[in-house]
């Protein structure tokens, strides 16, 4: 939780006291995109994954085509960033984004569409595989299709590792490299919703679904 200095001035002066005994020096700095709108009062530039993200699901839940399951209000404000270095935090939003956006696939009638098009489909695969044999039949070679799902791919791999009945050993070797390759959860995570946001955009592209402006 977080609030301005400015709204501070609004409570009891007794509140003041007492919220001024925990105050520490600022930890880092403000965002460029709260700079903008909270400060300027400017609407925002900043590019925002995982908003962009939920902007391209919200118009898919409104089009709801036959392979898609809308996902509603409810989830979209239940994905959020990690806020936190939590270990905790970072799986529960893992988990949430994929269930906001691998979980929308429904597998049934991905197949239907994978087989009519002359692809062999095992009864066995999940959405993401059977999504990428649809991308293949559309004129996708195997590496460009798997390489298009790869990011869904590794949201619903590290929600199988962080949430699921992996060892502790792997989840421990999940959070090290995440820190590791991208500095700490919250940057891996807006990594992953970015990479997430386009292999979406290219799976729609290549289904030919157009979404209203």
């Amino acid at each position: 939780m977080h609030s301005y200095i400015g709204y501070l001035a609004d409570l009891p002066y007794e509140e003041q006291l007492y919220w001024q005994s925990f105050n520490e020096w600022p930890q880092g700095s403000i965002s460029e995109r709260a700079q903008q709108t909270d400060i300027l009062g400017e609407w925002s530039t900043v590019y925002d994954p995982l908003n962009a993200l939920k902007h391209t699901i919200r118009k898919l839940d409104k089009t709801s085509p036959e392979w898609w399951n809308p996902r509603g209000e409810a989830l979209s404000d239940a994905t959020r960033y990690p806020a936190t270095d939590s270990p905790k935090e970072w799986a529960d939003e893992i988990l949430a984004l994929d269930q906001f956006l691998v979980e929308g696939f429904l597998v049934k009638p991905l197949r239907i569409r994978a087989e009519a098009a002359g692809r062999k489909i095992d009864p066995k695969w999940g959405s993401i595989k059977v999504i990428q044999e649809v991308l293949v039949a559309n004129g996708r070679s195997e590496t460009e299709a798997k390489a298009v799902v790869a990011p869904m791919q590794s949201v619903h791999g590290l929600r199988t590792v962080l949430k699921g009945h992996a060892t502790n050993d792997k989840k421990r070797k999940a959070e090290i490299e995440a820190r590791t390759e991208y500095g700490s959860f919250r940057s891996q995570f807006n990594q992953l919703a970015a990479e997430c946001s386009k292999a979406l955009n290219e799976v729609l592209s290549a289904f030919g679904v157009v979404l209203e402006a």
